[in-house]
């Protein structure tokens, strides 16, 4: 199967997942539901609209051992991710989050992949609208393969601080839709290309900002 039809089924089995869990949103009709966020809950986001923002992410940036016609002047892309956070209280939580990105330079197609783990202070949480900032540490990856030359094949990764916010909207006592930014400000220190590991004598900026949307179910407290 190509790429792109890869690309192509996972976003509709996504989409699918997502139409069933917002088929089933409905306030609670005998009671108002449970606010504190207090508890473990499984989220998964899309979409994701993901901006590449650092140097990096131009060919002007590029380190000396950069293959002749590969470029990473990408654009802006959609992915899809997944999450769990914990809360210890009603507006304190931790939580971590995977998600990818698909990008395209030219001819070339590009993924940024991502993992990020940071707490949260949640405002408002006796109410359903919480907005809530938070801080953490990502690692983020950029990488292109083309199958038909190997020494075409790139990655760049790195880890850095990571800044996040939104708001949370609590729609019954087993689901959540949030709406969020992140901004993870990290630098690519280490890079494969083609097949040897490469050394950067100098960082690159990596720094991304994403926009998601996320669809959150809030496992039975015992």
């Amino acid at each position: 199967m190509k790429r792109a039809d890869r690309t192509h089924a996972r976003a509709v089995a996504v989409a699918v997942a997502a139409l069933a869990i917002a088929a089933s949103f409905a306030p609670d009709a005998d009671a108002a539901p449970r606010t504190g966020r207090a508890g473990a809950e499984m989220s998964g986001d899309f979409p994701r609209l993901t901006f590449p923002i650092g140097s990096g992410y131009s060919d002007q940036d590029n380190p000396p051992e950069w293959p002749e016609g590969s470029s990473k002047s990408i654009d802006t892309g959609w992915g899809f991710g997944f999450g769990v956070l914990f809360g210890f209280s009603d507006n304190i939580a931790i939580e971590a989050h995977m998600a990818q990105s698909n990008h395209s330079a030219g001819g070339t197609d590009w993924d940024t992949d991502i993992f990020w783990a940071g707490g949260r202070f949640i405002f408002l949480h006796e109410d359903r609208w919480q907005p809530y900032i938070g801080i953490g540490g990502a690692k983020l990856s950029l990488e292109t393969d083309d199958p038909t030359d190997s020494d075409l094949f790139v990655r760049l990764s790195g880890i850095g601080p990571f800044f996040y916010g939104g708001v949370d909207y609590v729609l019954s006592n087993r689901w959540v839709i949030e709406f969020r930014a992140e901004y993870a400000m990290v630098k690519f220190d280490e890079a494969n290309i083609g097949l040897a590991a490469v050394d950067l004598e100098d960082s690159i900026d990596g720094s991304v900002l994403t926009l998601a949307l996320s669809f959150a179910y809030r496992i039975p407290m015992l």
